[in-house]
């Protein structure tokens, strides 16, 4: 039981030279703490050990790869420091966005192993909290277009009388929905919110009419909410409920908001929304929420 907030990092370089994983959502977590115990408007947690953060992390799939390829294209040539970040940037970065859908039908495909990441993490809070816990999502970047893929792929990928995902973890015959309590939870139907910051996602589908752009379903619970942070200094962070009618639909019926925020005029202004306090005020909101207060 309690809350269990899954948080799913970005683009870029998520490893540690030792080779060991970063600690990608410090930032986030103490973003929310401070505000679930110092911000006024927040009721105090009763229990802290009702909430519990997971994380998703994929950036090894990648990493040692991107790695070598960095090396050896650009061991002859002269580069400041300046210019190797910034080619790094590009190349870790834009380079998972590119990787994410090659390939994808099998099952060694790095579209096939994130998604076996996520299932495995809601398999660890099933064991831990059982499949009663309240699920909160927080994805950055890229992260949310890795969600709503696994989202797509579980469940709307098989109304309206489509036949299932063509790839991923949910695709085959055998993975069609059973609606038991378990497998609505490894699908996330009794998802409670989804947060998420510079999402990128128009840059996946902007080749597709706006009659094809289709937004997930809301689970099945009357509280779920969708907030999706932007800034628009952030070139990769878009709003998404002008999308398509399909997302406008989501926010007419107050699902989904678009939430304008200014995370700093910097060109790294896409890598700040975690510390954001409106950010962290918001999920510390909906956190309490869904736990009992003393």
């Amino acid at each position: 039981m309690g809350v269990a907030v899954i948080t799913i990092h970005g683009m870029g370089d998520y490893i540690k030279e030792d080779g060991s994983e970063k600690d990608y959502d410090k930032k986030l977590r103490a973003n929310i703490n401070k505000q679930l115990h110092e911000n006024t408007s927040v009721p105090i947690l009763s229990e802290p050990e009702d909430l519990q953060f997971y994380r998703v992390f994929y950036d090894d799939i990648f990493h040692e790869i991107q790695d070598d390829m960095f090396s050896r294209t650009l061991k002859k040539y002269s580069l400041n420091l300046a210019q190797r970040k910034l080619r790094e940037f590009a190349l870790l970065a834009l380079g998972d966005a590119a990787t994410l859908h090659f390939n994808k039908e099998t099952p060694d495909s790095a579209y096939f192993k994130i998604q076996n990441k996520i299932k495995k993490v809601l398999k660890d809070i099933e064991k831990t909290q059982g499949v009663h816990t309240d699920i909160i999502v927080v994805a950055q970047s890229l992260g949310a277009h890795v969600i709503s893929n696994y989202i797509w792929d579980a469940y709307d990928a098989w109304r309206n009388g489509r036949t299932g995902p063509r790839a991923g973890i949910w695709h085959g015959d055998d993975k069609k929905p059973t609606n038991n309590k378990e497998d609505n939870f490894l699908r996330f139907r009794t998802l409670q919110a989804l947060f998420t910051t510079g999402a990128n996602i128009p840059l996946f589908i902007s080749g597709l009419p706006k009659e094809q752009i289709l937004a997930i379903s809301p689970p099945q619970n009357k509280y779920f909410k969708w907030h999706n942070f932007f800034d628009k200094d952030d070139l990769l962070g878009w709003p998404l409920a002008e999308l398509s009618d399909s997302y406008k639909k989501l926010e007419q019926s107050g699902i989904l908001e678009d939430h304008e925020i200014n995370t700093g005029f910097t060109p790294y202004s896409h890598t700040k929304y975690w510390s954001n306090s409106q950010v962290g005020l918001a999920i510390a909101q909906t956190i309490a929420f869904h736990l009992p207060t003393s």
